[in-house]
Parts: structure tokens; sequence; C-alpha cells
């Protein structure tokens, strides 16, 4: 990214409040050449890509290109100072690295009275917030004016300050060795856990046990509740549950289940809880808890209405993947229509990728239960939305998955034409479709047969291929892949989708 890119993200990264704090900052300074970076910062505020040329056309007679450079440097250095002005006091990081720089300038003033008392003063947050750094950075000012005016008893009282500060670095190296397994867990997460080895499943369940122990103990707040968060994050991020080792999501519940009486006062942290306990539920096929936990999550009343609709989308796509897994058609449509209503009132609200989610399930239930229209009138919706980085493996599956459901619609002339379409639509891709155009492929082989036994061949290599890709190790599996196959194995039993679907469903339960 260049220079002048960094500035554009820079300046486009801020708030309305920032940008209201810089612009009051500018105009304030305006004797320190602050009026021309103001004029600078306006225009780039103003572009949706930068543009140096407009600049200097807006500027002209003014600025040369050479001036530009420096100002662009000159504007980041002023955004950065705005910037640090703006949180000076907004967070407890600042908070403390001011009020240590105010205890050393009292200290070498020498006003010993007034900086015991700022110490005292700053101690009592550290406390409270268990900060065992600045704790410990306190009680080294400490000492010093102990030697500054040395009491008498002063070797008992070093002895007392010196234990004091090794119980502060006790409690701050175990609080770092939660740190460590915490960053390892998270490295974890961006690894697609079927792809993870032998020794790094080891090591993660080595972890999760360490946790688990750990977890019972009596431990400082802030400890626990990294702790809490480690074990929460093992089973919210890495899908550790296919541990194959259901005694660890057993003791995940037990956990859960402790902090599933989380106020209103703890949005995120209950999210966490519930969504982990309804996945737990569902790997358990313990329905009944699962019902029970989802009744409880829709009385929970949040002050916030985003902390509301986030606990709202939860509950939504929980009891959506309960219908899918579990064969609750009725359930299933209902909720799908309650859903639909529920996105057209927030559309503006809601994330492009929310979006995405609810509409792809939504497709996919009722293509499973054999509601092709239904499902094609989804599937219809992600095509018509705006086309976007955002959950592109959504979009680009919605462009084969229609031929594939007019394809069982027997819309044949109308599956030519999207195979086609959708073959120059993958062109465009820079890559990561080789699936899609894999299944289109064969679509296109089927097309050309007209003797049922002549497509068997077809559909068991299809189905050969879509196995390789549910077993391939290291790479995200691609969306449909599991619904495919079943369209698939159907056509290979001489059933209709929803047929097979729901007798798979019988036998699996």
């Amino acid at each position: 990214m260049g220079k002048e890119n960094e500035l554009f993200a820079l300046v486009h990264a801020m708030r309305g409040n920032e940008k209201r704090y810089f612009k009051l900052l500018a105009r304030q300074n305006s004797k320190n050449n602050h009026h021309n970076l103001l004029e600078l910062f306006e225009l780039i505020n103003g572009m949706e890509e930068y543009d140096s040329a407009i600049i200097l056309q807006k500027c002209k007679g003014r600025t040369t290109v050479n001036d530009l450079a420096a100002a662009r440097y000159q504007l980041t250095q002023l955004i950065l100072k705005s910037l640090r002005g703006f949180y000076a006091e907004k967070t407890n990081a600042s908070y403390f690295r001011h009020r240590l720089e105010d205890i050393g300038n009292l200290f070498q003033k020498d006003l010993l009275q007034q900086c015991q008392k700022l110490i005292q003063k700053v101690r009592k947050k550290a406390e409270l917030l268990e900060n065992q750094y600045i704790l410990l950075e306190l009680a080294e000012w400490e000492s010093k004016l102990l030697l500054q005016n040395p009491p008498r008893d002063l070797e008992a009282v070093l002895l007392e300050r010196g234990a004091y500060k090794r119980n502060i670095i006790r409690q701050k190296l175990a609080e770092e060795e939660l740190n460590v397994m915490f960053r390892e867990v998270f490295v974890y997460s961006k690894i697609r856990f079927a792809a993870l080895n032998v020794k790094q499943r080891s090591r993660l369940a080595a972890i999760l046990g360490h946790a688990l122990v750990r977890n019972g103990q009596d431990l400082p707040t802030a400890w626990a509740r990294l702790l809490r968060h480690l074990i929460l994050g093992i089973y919210a991020a890495m899908n550790v549950l296919y541990l194959d080792c259901e005694g660890h999501c057993l003791a995940a519940m037990k956990i859960l289940k402790a902090r599933a009486d989380l106020t209103a006062e703890q949005p995120e942290m209950y999210r966490i809880v519930i969504a982990n306990l309804l996945n737990s539920c569902l790997f358990l096929h313990k329905m009944e808890e699962f019902l029970d936990f989802l009744a409880q999550a829709s009385t929970m009343q949040f002050r916030r209405p985003i902390d509301q609709r986030r606990l709202q989308q939860l509950i939504y796509s929980q009891e959506l993947m309960y219908c899918l897994n579990y064969g609750d058609q009725d359930r299933g449509k209902s909720l799908v229509l309650e859903i639909r209503h529920w996105m057209e009132g927030k559309m503006a609200e809601l994330e492009p990728s929310t979006i995405f989610h609810f509409l792809y399930n939504s497709t996919i239930f009722h293509f499973l239960h054999g509601n092709f229209s239904n499902s094609l009138f989804h599937l219809n919706r992600i095509l018509n939305l705006r086309r976007s980085d955002v959950r592109r493996d959504l979009q680009n599956f919605a462009h084969l998955f229609q031929a594939v459901v007019h394809f069982e619609m027997d819309h044949f002339d109308l599956v030519e034409y999207q195979v086609r379409n959708a073959f120059r639509y993958f062109k465009l891709e820079k890559g990561g479709v080789t699936y899609e155009v894999r299944v289109l492929n064969y679509l296109q082989k089927l097309l050309k047969v007209a003797d049922p036994a002549q497509a068997l061949p077809i559909y068991k290599a299809l189905n050969r291929d879509l196995a390789t890709f549910l077993s391939e190790r290291g790479t995200r599996r691609p969306p449909g892949v599991q619904e495919l196959k079943f369209w698939v194995e159907s056509k290979l039993a001489e059933e209709n989708i929803g047929e097979y679907f729901r007798k798979m469903l019988a036998t699996k339960g």
C-alpha cells in the first residue's frame, strides 16, 4: 500500500467524533499551517478513491507534487496526534501512563507527600482492574519513596515490600501462562480442525484439560475471567467438540451451565455461553436441553438494541440449524418465514454476512425437503444482492445451485442457459471455484443424457468427487457439498430428495 493510500485508509477509518475532534484541533492551530492540512483532510475525506490529480487541481497554484508529499506526512502526524489527544483519558492504558508520568514529575520536584497520595489513588484503580504491571510499577515508586525518607524499621518494611512484589510477579506469570495458551488456541482456530495433526490435537486436548482443572481453583478475578474465555474460546472457535472425547464436551457443558445465569449486563459473554451450550446440546443429541436453553435465551432482554438484535440472530441461527439437522419440517417452515419477515424490517442494520447466512440456510432447508419453489425464492434473493467480497463462497454457490434446483424441476432448457452463464461468471473469478466448476461439468454431461441408465455412472462419479471434497484436509469445506451429496445419493436411490432426506434422518435418529 502506497503512503497516499495509507493516509486515505487512515482518514476513512476515523469515526465521526474523531474527525470532529481533529477539525477542532486543526482550527485551533491554524497559524501553524494546519489550515492547509485541514483542506487536504476534507478533500481526502470526500473521496471514494484516492486521486492526487484532483487534489493538485483543487489546490492549483498553491501545491506541487513535492509539497503534496510533505503535506501528506504532516497530515498523518497531525491525525495521530489528535487521536492521542482524543483518547488521552478514555482508556485505562492512557490513564495509567499519564498518572505514572505525574508520579515521576512529583518525585523529581521532591513533592513526596503528594507523590504518595497519587500512588495510593492509582493503586486502588489498578487493584480493581487487577493490573499487575501497574501494581509492580507503583511498588517500585514506593520503594524509592522509602529510601528518600527511611523509617526506623526500614529492613522489615523492605522485606514486606519484596514479598508483595514477588506475589505480584507470581500472579502476572500465572496470567501470562494463560495468555500464551489463549494465543496458541487462537492460532489453532485459524486452521480447519480436520487439518490439525495428531500432535496439535493432543496439545489442544492438553490445554483444554489444564484449563478445566484450573477452572475449579480459587483464582483472582482477571485470571478466572481469562480462563473462562480460554475454555469458551476452544469450544466456540475450534469445533473441539469433535475431539472424539465426549467427556470434554460434558465437562464444558457443566462450566457453561454455571454461566448461563449471566445478567443483561454481560451481553457478549451471555451470547458466547448460550451459543456453546446450544452447540454442545446438538452434538450430544440432548434435544430437550437444547429447546430449554433456546427458550431461556428468547426471554433475555438487553438494554442496547444492537445486543438484542445479535441475540435474536443467534437464536434464529441455532433454531434453524436444529430444524436442518433433525428434520423438524413444520417448525422449520414457520421459522424460515419468521426469519424472512424479521430480516425485511432490519436489512439496513444487518451485516451482509448475516443476510447471506440466513438466505443460504433457508435455501438449503427448502431444497432438502423438496420445496423447490421456496428454495429458488431465497436463492434468487442471494443472486439479487449486490455483489461483494463478503461471503463470496455463498454467492458462487448460488450461481451453481440455481442450475441444480432447476434441473430437479426438469427445467432443462433453463438449466442449459444457467450452466453457460455460470461458466462465464466463474471465469471472472480469480480462483477458489474448482468445486463449483467441477459440478457444472457433471451437470453439462447429464443434460446430454436421455437414458437414466446412462446417467447412473455420471452420478456415481459426481458422488465420489463430492466425497473427496468432504474429506479434504487443510481447506475450508465449500458450502453445499454435503447437501449436493444428499441430492446425488437420492438420484442413485431413485427417490426424490425430500423422501430420501426424511428416510436418512429417520435412520440416523
